[in-house]
Formats: C-alpha cells, structure tokens, sequence
C-alpha cells in the first residue's frame, strides 16, 4: 500500500518553491513535484512503466503490463519495487553493491542516466532514472546518492579478443512477418500469438535511451521461447544523433567513436545476460534526424565503431533507422572505407511486406540482410491477446536461445542413448567420457530445446581435443591451430575428438569444410573468402564495398590446404558458382578449369584477385555474323567469352531485326578468358 498528499501539508519547500507532494510506500518516503502522477502497479497491472515520462511507479512491473509499440529516452522518474519480488542479479545499470536479493536487472532501464539504490531496512529496490535534472532525483530521494552508470559499463571480456561473426548457411536466417513491442510479451502472451502470421520478434536488451521495462525477459524466456519456434530481433536504444528530436541523450560528437565503442560494450553484456550469445545480431535503434553536417557526422562515426566493436567480440551489427535518415546516410557511406553493419533495419511505413526501399540499393545489403518496418504502432489481438506493435518484414540473420546451455555444458535429449557438450552453442557427441575429463553432469533436455541449438559451433569458437589438438571454428569446420599465443593464449573448450574425426557426421554437428560465403583472415593479414571449401584471395575490401566481419585463423590452415587438419580444399567443388568482384563475371568450377556460365541468384561473391590462381577455358571467338543481339550473348558465354561494345546503323534500326555484320576480333581467333568481342548490327 502506498500514501500521496500534496503540497505543504506533506512538504515543506519553501514558499516561493514548486508544489509537492509526499509518496509513502513500504515506509519508504519520496518528495516528488505534484504533477507527477503516481501510479500504483498492484492495483492496476496494466500499466506500462515508462521511464521516457515523470512518474512515480509503486510496486513489481506486471508480465502483462500494456505499453506502446515504440518508446524511447529518459527523464526524471522513479521505481520503487519490492524487494522480495525480485531475484538476485546483477548487470544493467545498476550501481552500489550487490546485496542478497538485489534487483532483477531486466526489470529496470540498462545503461545511462539511471541508477538503482537498495532500501533493506524498508524492503525496497528503487530504480531511479533523469535526462536533464538528476537534482530533482535526488530531492525527491532526500538527498539519498545514486550513482549514475552513464560512465560507461566495466565490462571485461578477458585478454582474448573473440574473432569476427559471419553469416554464413548455418546462421538462423528468417524470411516473414515478424514485430517489435516496446516491453517483452509474457510467456502466456507469446503462447496465445503462435496463432498470428508473425514469427519473429524484436526485444529491447538495454540502452541509455530505452524507455520501457523488461519483467519478462530473461534467458529463460528467450531460449523457451526459441525452443517454441520464435526468432528473436535484439535492439539496443544507444545514444542518438545530436540534435534528435525524441529529447532523447545524444552523442557527443567529439566522442562519438568512444561511444559507439562503449555502447557495444554494453550491448554485449546485456545481450549475453539474456542468454543472446555471439554468432548472434544486436541492432542499434537510431531514431530519426536531420541529416547533414554534425549530425551525420557523429551519427557515422558511432555507428562505425559500434559495427567494429561488435565484430571484435563475435556479434553481428545491425543497425534500426528511418529510411530518409540513419539508412539513407549508411547507404550515402557505403563503399567509402566506412565500416557498414552486416544487417539493416528500415524503417518505412508504406504497409509493403518486403524488404524493398527507393532508399536503399538492389545490390546493398542484399543477401538475406534487411528487415522493413512497414507499419508503425497499432493494436492486434491473437489467441485474446492484444499487443500494441510496429509490424516489420523479416530476411535477415536472428538470434537463437542456444545460450540456455554455457559452453561446455552437456546434454542427453530425453529418450535418446547420446550426449552432447555444447560448444559455441551447438551441441557436439560425447563417445567417451574420458576424452572430456570424465563422466561429467549433464541436464536432461526436450527434442524441441535440442532443435533450437545451432547447428554448428559459431565463428570463432575455439576447441581442443584429449590428444592436443587445438581448432578454430570458421563456418561451420574445424581449422587447425598450430599455435595459441598468435591469438592471445585463450583457454579452448575440450570436447571428444571423435568430432574431429567424423567432420560431416549429423552427430558431431561440425562441417568438412567451412560454408561458402565465409571470410577468413589469417593472424598475419590476408584475407579470403571460401567458395566450394575453398580459400579465395583478397586483395582489398573494396570489392565487397568495405571490411566485412571475417573469422581470424591461423596462417598455417591456408599454407598447407592438402593437410587433412586444415579442413579446406585447394580449389572450390565441382559445380561451384561464383560471381567475381568487380568484373561481375560468373564462373562454374569444372574438374580442371573454371567457365563462364549465365548469371546464377545464390552465387558467392569473390574478387576477381582471388580467380588467378585457377585456370579458366580460354576465348575461342564464334562466327556471329547473321546472328541477333540475343543469339550472339548465348555464343559468346558457351565460348566463354563476353559482350563488348555493340554498334547499330540508326537507319536501319526500325526496319527490321538487327543482326551482325561485323564483329571484332575476327571468328576462330583464341584468347583468354572472358575476352571482349564488339559486334556491329544492321
């Protein structure tokens, strides 16, 4: 039960000062401005506890708490919670000891501007949170110290740097409906939406402008509900442009660098509380600015190092934007030595369910990279529940719930005879106990949970058998380490070596080779990209319109390709298809030579550096003479040559087909690959 009254019955401030009023709850007393309104959680569930208004919110933020689509930033407002309805944890923006029964941090705004103070001798947690006036915070605390977490977390992810996350076959790629909610839906309310078209669903993990709180989230919540079949869309509300017009903290833009570095930071910590681990997407939410000047300049800068930061710890970038804005001026960035994030978030509403935007490019971000914000916030009821929601369209890389079970925890799946250690959240076979240090704990799990691990260790994930055998993931496969201190003597994860042995096998859960589309770059610089398990050389990321997040491996895998422990191939599969880069020249790998072949959508990308090596059919020019435009494309791919300028004769142009009357070179004439043959037609 709580008290209010008003004015200078309840407060004395001076008679010249504002009106006041006293808030008495669980014997703990607040002084706070009599405009705030006060709002009592237990009597009325429904309310949303938003940090972005002035507020007194007495009690535990309700599961079912009714909030609105999209809120963001911060002002003055106070949460005062029970202690006992909150379990121990630690995180967030949280400040002070970590006393028994502290905060459930996913109840309370992460990062920033806010701040948490436990009251034992009143039973009370208090989440307080300010954007301009942190004095009337205090004041209203009696002059109670909070200390404010905008400093920046103090994270430490150990002296080992976690190699670069990829998209790559194995990643969960969603394509469909999906939407975001300002506070997480319950379990119940997730259950009673497996009836809507949507499977895809944005949760806000932290940030120094997030608005809303989070009571159901949690890393149970995410891994039961991966288990249910949902994908998830991790949003992070980091500061924003300069001059925003939400009021909401903006970056400095002298530190916009560090910034961006910090809120990655913190963006890991929330993410990895949530049982959200790397190989996995975090999207910064950018709202809407005016472009230009200082704005773009720090809005860039930011998300650069937000991109890089990420990168360096094994996530995915995202970014979330206004098409006319944050998008438009990524794609403004695009190709000049700006470090772009894997994924886009655009938002449009123009109610079209696609990936789609005037703003953006066919050939940006077009590899199941993109999600549409078609329709803002609105109300939908499924199963009878009613969610305030943005709509979104979905054909990007989400994250999964495999982080219920750490690293090196084991697994037998209910009714089966196998078990499993989890390694980089994929689950690989226990043959022997002994090659693991012995018969080691293990938790018995559901088909469904098993089904939502991933289905090969992430990028980065390094492992090591009985025998000695040190390996790095890269998409998917084992690449052999032959030595720990180039990447900072980190501790591998010991697993069976029947994984190693049995790479392919659906019980190892690890690939012969690493995916296609996986980039690589060894501890002494090189970089390329696998196609058909093989390495392709890079000469510069200009091709690729930038640095792209690439596993870090050792040298010694791309030395010795015909060593079995390498784990890759000399020269791509027969059948690959490639596209080179920036010759847009497609190519299919035959048993000894490449070719030229018809444009092929799902073909790699590789630089046209990396095709030197590999030897291709030679340019036997065909007679064109009499043939159609049409007709002479057709015979120059089968002679593996390429269509050079073409010529016409205005006069004749309408008067009948053109076909060829001259071609250059000469027909029968032989030379390399993908030489250019110019035609005239009359």
């Amino acid at each position: 039960m709580f008290v209010a009254s008003n004015g200078s019955a309840a407060a004395s401030t001076g008679s010249h000062g504002p009106a006041t009023k006293v808030v008495r709850y669980h014997g703990f007393r607040l002084v706070v401005p009599a405009s705030w309104p006060v709002y009592d959680l237990a009597a009325d569930p429904a309310v949303c506890v938003r940090f972005n208004r002035h507020a007194v919110y007495l009690g535990q933020p309700s599961s079912s708490q009714r909030c609105p689509a999209h809120a963001v930033g911060r002002t003055e407002a106070i949460l005062v919670a029970p202690l006992a309805a909150h379990s121990a944890g630690a995180g967030g923006g949280a400040s002070g000891p970590a006393l028994p029964g502290a905060a459930d941090p996913n109840a309370q705004p992460h990062g920033g501007s806010s701040a948490q103070l436990t009251v034992p001798s009143s039973g009370v947690v208090v989440t307080a949170t300010w954007h301009g006036d942190p004095a009337e915070v205090a004041r209203a605390l009696g002059g109670r110290s909070l200390s404010s977490s905008a400093a920046g977390p103090t994270r430490a992810h150990g002296s080992a740097v976690r190699p670069r996350a990829v998209h790559k076959s194995g990643d969960p790629v969603y394509t469909g409906l999906g939407f975001d909610a300002c506070s997480t839906p319950s379990a119940s309310a997730m259950s009673a939406w497996g009836a809507s078209p949507y499977r895809a669903v944005g949760i806000y993990v932290g940030g120094v402008n997030e608005a809303c709180s989070q009571p159901n989230l949690s890393p149970t919540w995410v891994a039961e509900e991966s288990a249910a079949g949902w994908v998830m869309l991790p949003i992070y509300v980091g500061l924003q442009a300069p001059k925003n017009g939400c009021g909401c903290a903006g970056i400095v833009p002298s530190q916009a660098t560090s910034e961006g570095t910090a809120a990655a930071d913190d963006a890991i910590d929330q993410a990895e509380a949530n049982g959200i681990s790397p190989g996995n997407p975090i999207y910064d939410d950018m709202e809407a600015y005016n472009t230009g000047g200082t704005n773009t300049q720090a809005v860039l800068g930011f998300l650069s190092a937000w991109t890089t930061e990420l990168h360096a710890h094994g996530y995915l970038s995202g970014v979330y934007s206004s098409a006319n804005s944050g998008i438009s001026d990524l794609v403004a960035a695009n190709g000049t030595g700006f470090v772009e994030p894997d994924e886009i978030w655009i938002a449009e509403w123009n109610g079209q369910q696609n990936t789609n935007s005037a703003s953006v490019p066919s050939t940006d971000w077009p590899n199941h990279q993109r999600i549409h914000q078609y329709q803002g916030g609105h109300n939908a009821t499924y199963g009878g529940v009613t969610i305030n929601i943005d709509s979104d369209y979905v054909d990007a890389g989400a994250a999964s719930g495999g982080a219920l079970f750490p690293n090196g925890s084991f697994v037998q799946v209910s009714g089966s005879p196998y078990f499993f250690e989890i390694a980089g959240g994929a689950p690989l076979l226990v043959s022997d106990w002994s090659d693991v240090g012995g018969a080691q704990p293990y938790t018995v799990i559901t088909q469904e949970q098993f089904d939502a691990l991933n289905p090969v260790p992430t990028n980065g994930t390094m492992i090591e058998t009985n025998t000695g055998g040190v390996f790095m993931i890269a998409g998917g496969a084992p690449l052999f380490v032959s030595s720990l201190a180039q990447f900072g003597d980190p501790q591998p994860l010991l697993v069976d070596e029947w994984n190693i042995d049995n790479v392919g096998s659906p019980l190892s859960h690890l690939n012969a080779v690493p995916s296609s589309g996986t980039f690589l770059t060894t501890t002494t610089g090189l970089t390329f990209r696998v196609a058909g398990g093989a390495p392709l050389g890079i000469s510069n990321w200009s091709a690729f319109g930038g640095v792209r997040p690439a596993v870090t491996i050792d040298p010694w895998d791309v030395e010795n390709l015909f060593n079995p422990a390498a784990h890759m191939f000399y020269r791509p599969m027969v059948g690959t298809v490639v596209e080179g880069l920036p010759s847009g020249a497609y190519w299919e790998f035959g048993p000894k030579n490449r070719y030229l072949v018809a444009a092929e959508p799902g073909a790699i990308r590789v630089a046209d550096h990396g095709l030197i090596p590999f030897s291709a059919i030679p340019c036997r020019v065909p007679g064109l003479g009499h043939m159609t435009l049409a007709q002479v494309e057709a015979a120059l791919l089968k002679a593996d040559c390429r269509l050079g300028k073409v010529h016409d004769r205005p006069l004749t142009r309408r008067r009948h087909t053109l076909r060829v009357i001259k071609q250059i070179p000469k027909a029968r004439t032989t030379h390399v690959a993908y030489y250019t043959v110019g035609v005239t037609l009359g």
